[in-house]
Parts: structure tokens; sequence; C-alpha cells
């Protein structure tokens, strides 16, 4: 699932009328159309993707192409940033002009927080500012994994368990150490770069990408404890045998 803004900031794009716009881009890692609230899924509780929904365009028939590995998470960032199929991206995204490249060479400036999940190369290529990169797994008990399974009792809120849950002097310049999940990571240094650029002449590309809801799948508890698993209905395509294998 993505999400992409553009408009003016306040400061010295704001009264341009022939201002380029600003770009707010953001993508979770294995967010299902049917993981938000305003696209069809009532049990779910999301103000703020829903708002963004609302006041923009929502595409309902879009579909990954595939990939050439076991995990699509690679296939899908060397589409978004190069513009190549599948078919064509993984043999030449190194030698492709990338969206962050092509908006920095037209005087954006570009900065990323978050997962980025291709090459260094393709990375200092599309970002002039690079703040808290993430890689494509996070380190894990295998507790945290390996679920369910006869005798797992872990919680998504256990944070010994690593994963999403990150020590902050890992990422930033922490007085004193603390534990938060990677989205708030991101997602605050997102802000701060976002209220950085408020009075700054050149327009900006962002870039946040989000690890989660990817496994291992960890959240805080008050958030994990709004969904009581007795209660969730199972989605229509959990069937108990697939079709191909029926009658």
């Amino acid at each position: 699932f993505l999400i992409s803004a553009a408009g003016a900031v306040s400061g010295g794009l704001a009264g341009a009328a022939t201002a380029p716009p600003n770009f707010l881009f953001m993508i979770a890692d294995d967010l299902t159309f049917r993981g938000i609230n305003a696209m069809g899924n009532q049990e779910v509780q999301t103000p703020n993707l829903d708002r963004l929904v609302e006041q923009g365009v929502s595409f309902t028939h879009c579909f990954h192409q595939g990939s050439w590995q076991p995990a699509v998470c690679v296939a899908s960032r060397s589409m978004l940033n190069s513009g190549l199929t599948c078919f064509r991206a993984q043999k030449h995204i190194e030698e492709t002009p990338l969206w962050g490249e092509t908006l920095g060479q037209a005087g954006y400036d570009t900065f990323i927080v978050g997962k980025w999940h291709l090459s260094k190369g393709t990375l200092n290529r599309s970002f002039k500012q690079q703040s808290k990169v993430s890689p494509g797994m996070f380190e894990s008990a295998p507790e945290a994994y390996n679920r369910p399974a006869p005798g797992n009792t872990w919680t998504p809120w256990d944070t010994s368990l690593k994963g999403q849950w990150l020590h902050t002097r890992q990422w930033q310049d922490a007085a004193v150490d603390g534990i938060k999940h990677s989205a708030q990571i991101w997602s605050e240094g997102a802000a701060e770069h976002l209220r950085a650029q408020a009075d700054k002449e050149a327009p900006f590309f962002m870039y946040v990408g989000f690890n989660s809801p990817h496994d291992p799948r960890q959240a805080p508890k008050e958030f994990v404890d709004r969904y009581p698993a007795p209660q969730i209905a199972v989605p229509p395509n959990y069937l108990p045998e697939h079709p191909f294998d029926q009658g």
C-alpha cells in the first residue's frame, strides 16, 4: 500500500503560483487494501489513512506484477522507483534513472527515512539526504517470526524480541537509550524533516518507508487490544480449501 501527496508548504513556495509541487511519499510493507477502513473493511480503525484516501485519489484495481524471488519487497520497490516492469527491473534498475534521482537533478531536496531494501548504489543516487534507513528484515528472536507454533506464547508488545522494537540510540543521537517501534521512529524522523522544509525555497521529495505491518508483526499492546482475535472476521480469501483442490 502506498500514498503520495503533492502540495506547497509554508515559506518561499507557498505564494508562488507556478512553484513545483512538493512530494511526500509513504509506503507500508505488506499492508493489504483490506487493512484500511476507507477501502471497505469496517473492522479496522485507520482514521489517518482514511483521511488521506478521502482527500486524495485511491486505486482499487492495481495488481503486483510478480517477483524474481520469494518476497515481493525488492520487486515492488524496484518497479516503483524505476518505472520499469517486473520483467525488466531486476536486470536494468542499476542503469535506469530513478524517481528521486530525477527529481534531485531537477533541483529538488530529496530525503529518505525508513525502509529502502534496494542496493546502496540506488540509495545514494536517489537521495541527497538520508536519515534512519532500515534493512529489509529486522533481527529478531525466532519466537517473533515462527508463529503460530505449539508452545510459542510470545506477545507482539514484547520488546525483548527485537524485530520492530528498536533501540533509539541505534538510529539517532539520544542522550538516553530507549526502545520504540520502528513506525514511530520513521514517522518522527519524517515529521522533523518536514518541519525543517517550511522556510526553504527548493521543493522537496520525501520518501517514508514503513517496515510494518511486514513480519515480525509487532505493535504496542494498546493497538493489539483493539482487535480481539475471536471477534475478528476471517477474510474471504482465507478459504478452508483452495478451489483447485475441491471436488
